[in-house]
């Protein structure tokens, strides 16, 4: 896959923006919401229990059979964990040599 990351500090609405790639018909991986974590600053508060270290890993392998491998994936930049789940390495990998987009909002935006 061709990944697409999205970068950029809490609060800049990364998640919002890959969820509205995936309404406009993108192939979005929200390794956020498979993991039940809305990462680091926010954690796991008010979501369910993570799933296990394996069930996450089928899940992320499941959204990624259902992708065309010719069309990109678009993904949230994560630390080598979400919560308390691994990336497992070979996306972490993929990851880390991703194209990026950086979003940037101003303060006033992020804090609202």
């Amino acid at each position: 896959f061709e990944y697409r990351m999205l970068s950029g500090l809490t609060g800049v609405g990364k998640t919002d923006l890959l969820m509205k790639l995936r309404e406009a018909g993108e192939q979005v991986l929200d390794l956020e919401g498979l993991a039940n974590h809305r990462g680091s600053l926010l954690g796991g508060a008010g979501m369910p229990a993570q799933p296990s270290q394996k069930m996450w890993e089928s899940m992320i392998v499941a959204e990624l059979r259902s992708f065309d491998t010719s069309r990109p994936v678009f993904i949230e930049s994560e630390s080598s964990k979400v919560g308390n789940r691994s990336v497992p390495p070979a996306l972490w990998l993929a990851m880390k040599t991703a194209g990026r987009y950086e979003v940037q909002v101003p303060v006033a935006v992020r804090v609202q």
